[in-house]
C-alpha cells in the first residue's frame, strides 16, 4: 500500500496512485512503445549499423562500468562485457531495455507493476538473455525501413480542418 499521489492522505494498492505525475517531469516524463525505445537506443548504442547521434567519447563516459551503476548518466548499469540496461516503471507498467555487447539491442515493456521492481526486470532479462542467446541466425531484415499504412483507418480528418 501507498500514499495515493492525489494527495487525499489515502492509502491504495500501488497500482492505484503510486506515482506523482508532476514530480515525475525532471526524470524526463518518457512515454514511448517499444519500437521508439528501440529506435532511441540504436541512436547512442555505439554500433556502426545505423548513426549515432552522441560522440563516442559521451558514450564511453555514459556506459563507463565505474560510473553507470551510480546513475550518475541515465544508466542502471553496465559491464565489462558492454552491455548496458535500464529499467524502470510507472505504476502499472514496467519496462527493461538492453544494449548487449555483441551488437543486440532489446527492449521489453510489461502492462504490470509489482511490489519488487527488481524482482520481475531480473526475472525477465534471464528469460530475454536466454533466448537471444539461443538465436543462432538472425534475418537480414531492417524494422527501421518498413513502411506500414493501416488499411482500416479509424478516422480520416481532412488536412484543411479549421481545428487542427
Amino acid at each position: 500500500m501507498v500514499y495515493d499521489a492525489n494527495g487525499s492522505g489515502e492509502k491504495v494498492p500501488v497500482h492505484y496512485g503510486g506515482n506523482d505525475m508532476a514530480l515525475l517531469g525532471p526524470a524526463g516524463g518518457w512515454v514511448a512503445s517499444a519500437p521508439e525505445l528501440i529506435k532511441f537506443l540504436t541512436a547512442i548504442d555505439g554500433f556502426p549499423a545505423q548513426p549515432d547521434i552522441l560522440s563516442s567519447e559521451t558514450i564511453a563516459a555514459m556506459t563507463d562500468p565505474e560510473l553507470a551503476g551510480k546513475g550518475r548518466f541515465g544508466w542502471r548499469g553496465s559491464d565489462s562485457y558492454g552491455t548496458w540496461w535500464r529499467t524502470g516503471y510507472l505504476t502499472g507498467s514496467s519496462a527493461l531495455m538492453v544494449r548487449q555487447g555483441n551488437g543486440l539491442n532489446w527492449v521489453v515493456l510489461l502492462n504490470t507493476t509489482t511490489q519488487k521492481e527488481s524482482r520481475i526486470h531480473r526475472h525477465v532479462s534471464g528469460m530475454m538473455f536466454s533466448a537471444v542467446n539461443h538465436v543462432r541466425e538472425w534475418p537480414k531484415l531492417d524494422l527501421f525501413n518498413l513502411k506500414y499504412e493501416n488499411p482500416y483507418p479509424i478516422a480520416k480528418i481532412p488536412a484543411s480542418s479549421p481545428n487542427l
